[in-house]
């Protein structure tokens, strides 16, 4: 592993990794992630945690901190989380990640351009509720139920009403793990206007 010593200097330090740290490392994904580990530095054993993301086939780039630094380490994850965070407003799609329940837990930016809606005050609020009638609220939330059991989200074809009336959309939709705190699966939605 390459690494340098200071944020503002080019790698000019190598340390060896065993097979299993570099297994490890390797394993990581393009999403930021952290893991810890001992490494051995001048002789000494210095307990870090990584704090990363692949960047290519075969390269990982992020920060190690010594464990006792909370500051750093909490630093570099929100830096992260920021990033990660700032891609989901932007994104030009409208997205809306939902718990099992249906209830909002992220509402984008392109989403509060279509609805005249704030993430702020739809966080926590039913899907069906705000944006559905009480049939095709009932049938997604069925559709919800099928596909929190069965592990599988298909693509769904839904009329939303906007702030220009009713709008159909295609929602593209993925599940994913929270990765922090308690382990809960969510739904990302992920919409865009249907050209029929």
């Amino acid at each position: 592993m390459r690494f340098s010593t200071t944020k503002t200097t080019e790698p000019d330090r190598t340390l060896q990794l065993s097979a299993e740290q570099a297994a490890r490392i390797r394993e990581m994904t393009v999403i930021t992630s952290s893991l810890m580990m001992s490494l051995t530095v001048d002789e000494s054993d210095l307990s870090v945690h990584l704090v990363g993301r692949k960047i290519n086939k075969r390269e990982w780039a992020g920060n190690a901190s010594a464990w006792h630094d909370t500051p750093a380490v909490a630093r570099d994850l929100s830096h992260g989380l920021s990033f990660a965070e700032q891609v989901v407003s932007e994104a030009h799609s409208a997205i809306v990640i939902l718990d099992s329940r249906g209830n909002i837990q992220r509402f984008n930016r392109l989403c509060e351009d279509y609805t005249g809606l704030k993430e702020h005050d739809v966080i926590g609020q039913s899907v069906f509720k705000l944006f559905m009638s009480r049939r095709e609220a009932a049938a997604s939330r069925r559709n919800n139920r099928v596909f929190f059991r069965s592990g599988n989200a298909y693509e769904v074809e839904l009329w939303i009403p906007t702030r220009k009336g009713q709008r159909l959309f295609l929602f593209r939709n993925k599940f994913v793990h929270s990765g922090s705190g308690k382990n809960e699966i969510f739904l990302i939605c992920s919409g865009t206007e249907s050209g029929r």
